[in-house]
């Protein structure tokens, strides 16, 4: 089994497997330089609270599932006819089934001035590094998305003792455009997601915002499934954690159990979340 996506939800997927079958072959691919971690904690290592050991997201342990693999490579091509897949070295390998759970990244809009220094996205460790290099010499912070992540963020750059204003797309903070020009020489960006899709385009499996999978998260190829952000149930693709957690359990029991009768259904999620 070979699973393209090292964050929580392809985490918990490889871990529900083996629960499963301890012996299962599972390969796990991530395209980041650096072990698992768990980038819901990203604000809170923002802010200091806790430290870069403390999002570590742990692997299986080898002595309990020696078939397990973790390879940090981002996979580029997907052969669907040999069922293999191709890392970016060039390197193939073999799969029985494949899970996509290759998430998303940050939405940029497309606005003059985006390609300038002093403008960030804040999704990954190493934008997370960026930031926090950033800060130190902030005066005032311009946070662009009033949604979770862009709160979350503010709230933790307010530990700099920086002065941070966010920016909304709504009414309930600001107007669609604004007024007058807020002066800042930092920009953050937290207007949302855009799902990975390019891997299963390349591939030719339908996609819409997201990855198209049936209730048995399920592409249009039989063999390969979607989880996470970076796929669709039903119209809808979910930009939190826990809809990717039952996800990976419906597709951790089909692909693990294998039953013939009663499949396990995933039927969509409740999309609400609390600070």
């Amino acid at each position: 089994i070979i699973v393209i996506g090292a964050g929580p939800v392809g985490m918990r997927l490889t871990h529900d497997l083996l629960a499963r079958k301890p012996q299962l072959a599972v390969h796990l691919f991530g395209d980041e330089a650096c072990r698992p971690y768990n980038r819901i904690q990203l604000s809170a290592l923002l802010a200091g609270e806790i430290n870069r050991d403390d999002i570590d997201l742990p692997l299986p342990a080898l002595g309990n599932h020696p078939n397990f693999q973790f390879t940090s490579a981002a996979i580029v091509d997907i052969d669907r006819e040999r069922k293999t897949v191709t890392d970016s070295s060039g390197t193939r390998f073999h799969y029985h089934k494949l899970v996509l759970a290759t998430g998303a990244r940050a939405h940029i809009p497309n606005i003059p001035g985006i390609e300038r220094q002093g403008v960030f996205s804040f999704r990954s460790l190493k934008d997370t590094e960026s930031l926090y290099a950033r800060i130190l010499r902030s005066r005032h912070i311009v946070v662009v998305g009033g949604g979770l992540l862009g709160l979350e963020a503010a709230k933790g750059l307010l530990k700099f003792n920086t002065r941070v204003t966010v920016v909304q797309q709504s009414s309930r903070l600001m107007n669609r455009q604004l007024d007058e020009t807020i002066h800042c020489d930092t920009v953050l960006f937290c207007t949302g997601i855009t799902p990975n899709l390019e891997l299963a385009r390349k591939a030719r499996l339908p996609v819409g915002t997201g990855i198209l999978v049936n209730d048995q998260m399920r592409t249009s190829d039989p063999d390969i499934f979607a989880i996470g952000e970076c796929c669709e149930h039903l119209g809808v693709t979910y930009g939190l954690v826990n809809p990717g957690y039952e996800q990976a359990a419906v597709t951790a029991e089909i692909i693990a159990g294998e039953p013939q009768n009663n499949l396990p259904r995933y039927l969509g999620s409740m999309a609400i979340s609390h600070l």
